[in-house]
């Protein structure tokens, strides 16, 4: 008798779905497809420890250090650590190699909870740094140079800046420009690169944050590579960042028990990369070329953020992340994604109340795209004709929730150790919250702990499907 979670992946594996989410590897099927040995079918029987042979993630010496090494030359870092608690562990990492307590630290205000995180248990100040809005629709871009050159003449003190890009919706900042304004005050520019690691295996995608000169770069190879979930990697390059420091705090935020199925996954990804990533790549940028012009075909639908959006700022879209913006199909976001999964096994990425978010990856083939597209087709027939609307203006509230910064009231750390209380969330106006408030997917906080929450905070969170809370923690 089989538990209930392996029995529901037993028939998950059983249905004919299409993945545009991760992991990159599309529920195992890119390895199928090459039909080469990376990893056996008795890969289960990998699952070892540190013995003589098999070498130590924290002190590696042979095989490990080996594949390390193979990694960081592919990526084109000095040195390359696996990671095997996902991408989380190397965000904390490198954010207390850089800084000690006390310290400040520049950070994009819309990044990953585990980049505050990472500041609460480093005993850092985040200081933060707003990213662009587009007009239309309200998707978050990136981060523009020069808000970056303001923020360091306001925190002078800081001791580098942390970076997300992409973001989820695969918006790159210019990396070059603003590691080359880091560098003149020689201070280090780290990035959470974990949506960007396929960038390294073709030129039309956005310029990898290494090569465009960061310090440190944090990959979740899961994603939109074929290693398994949680297996990730960081790279470093350059003397920025005390690298026997950054060891330490890996074999701090580590498991003392790695998975040697993750650190297989790691190492298969490399050597497939080596083997079959840029004909892969190019086979993908094709099939979605050909998507995309089939999609803009259909009334009520648009793809994206518009070029000249992104121009003005010098940001770049990643071409594999397609965000299809539904608003003129009268249909919100979330009941795409249901009619999607349940109608016709299309399972996407993430929704928003404007549209849906496809992660396609090298693990995706023509049919899976085809299945998109026919099932678009296909619920857009079944609802008949209605009137279409393109995108119009104010839209801001529905996608994003970064128009300004909430009022900080108390520091994360005081936030963090004050007396709390549970309060419904529609009574906490007014409050100081006493958590990260994060819709998730994508894991991007709207409020933190010490800032006063609003009423038309509760408003947006009330109006985001993947934010279930009903009860919140506020400060006494």
């Amino acid at each position: 008798m089989k538990g209930p979670l392996t029995e529901a992946l037993t028939q998950l594996q059983k249905k004919d779905t299409v993945s545009f989410h991760t992991p990159g590897h599309k529920n195992g099927r890119l390895y199928q497809r090459l039909q080469e040995s990376y990893l056996p079918d008795s890969f289960p029987d990998w699952d070892t420890t540190e013995i003589p042979g098999t070498d130590s993630l924290h002190n590696p010496k042979g095989v490990i250090r080996d594949s390390q090494k193979t990694a960081a030359d592919l990526f084109g870092a000095d040195e390359t650590f696996y990671l095997v608690n996902g991408s989380t562990c190397g965000i904390y990492s490198m954010i207390m190699a850089a800084t000690k307590p006390g310290d400040e630290l520049i950070v994009q205000r819309n990044s990953h909870q585990s980049v505050f995180h990472g500041c609460l248990l480093g005993g850092v100040t985040p200081r933060y740094l707003m990213p662009e809005v587009e007009a239309e629709t309200g998707m978050i871009l990136g981060v523009n140079e020069d808000n970056v050159q303001e923020a360091l003449d306001q925190w002078p003190e800081t001791k580098g800046v942390l970076l997300t890009t992409p973001n989820y919706y695969g918006i790159t900042s210019n990396i070059k420009a603003i590691a080359d304004i880091l560098h003149e005050k020689n201070k280090p520019l780290l990035v959470d690169e974990a949506h960007g690691s396929h960038f390294i295996l073709d030129h039309r995608l956005p310029t990898p944050a290494l090569k465009a000169g960061a310090d440190l770069v944090v990959q979740s190879t899961h994603k939109t590579l074929p290693a398994l979930t949680q297996a990730s990697m960081l790279h470093v390059q350059g003397s920025k960042v005390d690298r026997e420091k950054l060891r330490w705090m890996l074999r701090m935020h580590q498991s003392s028990s790695p998975s040697y199925l993750l650190m297989a996954s790691l190492d298969a990804t490399v050597a497939l990369l080596e083997s079959h990533g840029a004909s892969l790549m190019k086979e993908l940028l094709e099939h979605i070329d050909d998507t995309k012009t089939a999609l803009k075909e259909i009334p009520g639908i648009a793809l994206g953020v518009e070029a000249s959006a992104l121009s003005d700022f010098s940001f770049l879209a990643d071409p594999t992340r397609l965000w299809i913006n539904l608003h003129g199909t009268r249909l919100t976001g979330y009941e795409w994604n249901t009619i999607l999964a349940e109608k016709h096994r299309v399972m996407m990425e993430l929704a928003d109340p404007l549209g849906v978010l496809a992660l396609a990856s090298i693990g995706n083939e023509k049919r899976d795209f085809d299945r998109l597209v026919d099932a678009i087709k296909s619920t857009m027939n079944a609802f008949g004709k209605t009137k279409f609307d393109r995108p119009v203006k104010h839209k801001k509230a529905t996608v994003s929730y970064y128009d300004e910064l909430p009022i900080q009231r108390m520091s994360l750390q005081e936030s963090f150790q004050a007396e709390k209380e549970k309060v419904e969330l529609e009574n906490a106006v007014g409050r100081i919250c006493g958590e990260s408030l994060t819709p998730y997917p994508p894991g991007i906080p709207a409020v933190m702990p010490g800032e006063e929450i609003t009423e038309s905070l509760v408003k947006w969170l009330r109006g985001r499907q993947e934010f279930a809370q009903k009860q919140i923690l506020v400060v006494k």
